[in-house]
């Protein structure tokens, strides 16, 4: 065991990390607690370390670019990689004392240097020298951190998981990185929509570690709770949500390459956002939210476009709708779908506040103050997770059934019928998939059989769309497809370290997924027509029958002969509206269904 684990208040982080004096003596905070909260100190803790690992990300990979353009404001990057690391470092320490933090920091040192040594390789073209870095970030790096993980955690964060998730976390930099150095801005915004997500992922897993680890430290309650969940994924949407509106606006007034993809980006990640709400509010009030957000996202490249032509006028317009519009109505949005949980007075100010930061950062960074700019963004990062605190905290107050954790059976009630320990339920494996949802059998089933996981937070993410990647590895596992031997695929963006390498290889070899080019784009997302001709390459589904009719499916379509045989396999369908919808994403929960319909219906023929 590590010696000092200790609470050493006089530090910043601790004090936001490590609960108070006045919190431990707090008996409302115990696992007994009746209501549901967004804010215990387990949580807390988790929703702190979430924040500053997506920061280090955020800079991690602009230290790569910078460096790779030789950007004048690349040092000052550089040198907030390093902050961020310190605060990382000084969090370290409030839990495991100053020899803990002192060997988390010997190890993360390397992380940053390497992080500019990858921009560096990029530039100079440098192949040895660019494997050198990325066998120094997919394999040394993960493995000396994970491994003081396991020790640190006692076990409860396990070094081989760790490890699995740091060396994601570093292909993530090196994808984005090459991807926005490459001119591939849609291939980058991906990867490093993946890359921040990932973070709050292993701050989840960490956090949760901690916590088993030391649970009077953080007064008995947990990290992973179905109203932390809440809270942790409105601070990760939110937070993407700035990085993408400061990214839209800064490319618009450059007129770079990359502004429409960065606004492309923004509006999905509003979309995500706008689900997020229909999961609580239903259609209308997603509706409604959606109506009042799309004039923000516009806005922000109205800002970019106004910056750019000089025009002080829509300047001034676009201006007053960010700070005063947009503020005031979605500010009343929220107050009425809370039932006054969160006052319309009280999201007004912060929203405004919200979009003051954008425009500093913008402004800040057009006139070259690149200090000032980047000490904006730090404090509007940080503002997003207060304004994602605040909305989950109104909606599980208004909502306490919603996100209540199962009591223990005290005795006085008849027990329920046990599940069974070999096969049990999705319900109990993630604590996003209660027993009423639709998918609930079809995803035990593929994670029981092995072919499909969650998420090291506890989650299974059924709404996020499947990555090809994944479908990848899902796919193999489905069809019992050996790994072994199979020829490198040779796509460019798969490394050899790369998680999921052989996996894709494994596929391409059978000719059931196939790249772009060069490039199998793993972290893109899987249609509904790639979903159907996958499904018809790997298990051989021959059309039966009259041609399905959609009216958006034409008989010279692509993808019109996979389709039509999944679906005469009754294995997929279309609309009511009488269309298939091609071009959808395919969700996770939506994928595990087709493979598990699919399992059975090969075991009937």
């Amino acid at each position: 065991m590590m010696k000092g684990k200790r609470i050493l208040t006089v530090s910043l982080a601790a004090s936001m990390l490590v609960p108070s004096a006045a919190m431990a003596a707090d008996n409302s905070e115990s696992k007994d607690m009746m209501e549901p909260t967004v804010s215990t100190s387990a949580v807390d803790l988790r929703a702190n370390l979430s924040q500053l690992l997506a920061s280090h990300f955020e800079y991690q990979v602009l230290t790569a670019v910078k460096v790779y353009k030789q950007a004048d404001d690349a040092e000052l990057v550089r040198e907030k990689l390093e902050d961020n690391a310190q605060q990382i470092t000084t969090a370290i320490e409030s839990i495991y004392g100053e020899e803990g933090a002192s060997q988390f920091a010997d190890i993360f040192a390397s992380q940053y240097e390497d992080s500019s040594e990858l921009g560096m390789a990029l530039r100079n073209g440098n192949m040895d020298e660019r494997e050198e870095v990325k066998d120094q970030l997919l394999n040394d790096f993960p493995s000396e951190l994970g491994g003081f993980l396991g020790t640190a955690t006692e076990g409860n964060l396990p070094a081989d998981t760790a490890e699995q998730a740091l060396r994601a976390h570093e292909q993530d930099v090196i994808n984005t990185a090459k991807h926005f150095v490459n001119g591939d801005y849609e291939e980058a915004y991906a990867a490093y929509d993946e890359g921040y997500k990932q973070m709050y992922t292993i701050g989840g897993a960490l956090s949760s570690g901690i916590v088993t680890q030391m649970p009077e430290m953080f007064n008995h309650t947990e990290a992973m709770t179905p109203a932390a969940d809440l809270r942790a994924s409105f601070n990760q949407l939110l937070g993407l949500h700035f990085d993408y509106q400061v990214l839209t606006a800064v490319q618009e007034s450059q007129n770079a390459d990359g502004a429409e993809a960065a606004s492309e980006q923004l509006e999905a990640n509003a979309g995500e956002m706008v689900t997020a709400v229909e999961s609580i509010y239903g259609e209308e009030g997603a509706a409604q939210f959606e109506e009042i957000f799309s004039s923000q996202y516009e806005d922000t490249s109205g800002l970019g476009n106004a910056i750019e032509n000089n025009d002080d006028m829509q300047k001034e317009e676009v201006t007053d709708s960010l700070l005063m519009d947009f503020p005031e109505e979605l500010g009343m949005f929220l107050e009425t779908a809370t039932e006054g949980n969160l006052p319309a007075d009280t999201a007004e100010s912060v929203l405004n506040a919200h979009e003051q930061d954008v425009i500093d950062v913008v402004e800040s960074y057009v006139m070259e103050d690149y200090e000032m700019a980047y000490n904006s963004f730090d404090e509007g990062g940080e503002r997003m997770s207060t304004i994602g605190t605040a909305l989950s905290g109104a909606i599980v107050t208004q909502m306490p059934e919603m996100f209540a954790q199962e009591e223990e059976n005290d005795g006085s009630e008849e027990p329920e019928e046990p599940q069974d320990p070999m096969n049990p339920s999705a319900v109990d494996m993630y604590s996003d998939i209660n027993a009423d949802f639709w998918a609930v059998n079809e995803i035990s089933h593929l994670t029981n059989e092995n072919i499909i996981k969650g998420y090291m937070d506890g989650t299974f993410r059924p709404n996020d769309p499947i990555k090809r990647v994944q479908a990848a590895k899902i796919i193999t596992g489905a069809m019992d497809l050996s790994t072994d031997n199979r020829p490198d695929a040779g796509f460019d963006d798969i490394s050899s370290e790369y998680y999921g390498k052989a996996y894709i290889d494994t596929v391409a070899d059978e000719g059931i997924m196939m790249g772009h080019g060069d490039e199998f784009n793993p972290n893109d997302t899987l249609t509904r027509a790639q979903m159907a001709v996958v499904l018809e390459r790997a298990f051989g589904f021959e059309a039966q029958g009259s041609d399905a009719s959609f009216t958006d499916i034409s008989s010279d379509y692509w993808a019109h002969d996979g389709i039509h045989a999944v679906v005469s396999a009754g294995l997929a369908s279309g609309y009511q509206d009488d269309t298939f919808r091609p071009g959808n994403d395919t969700t996770r929960a939506q994928f595990s269904v087709f493979i598990s319909n699919t399992l059975d219906w090969m075991e009937n023929q």
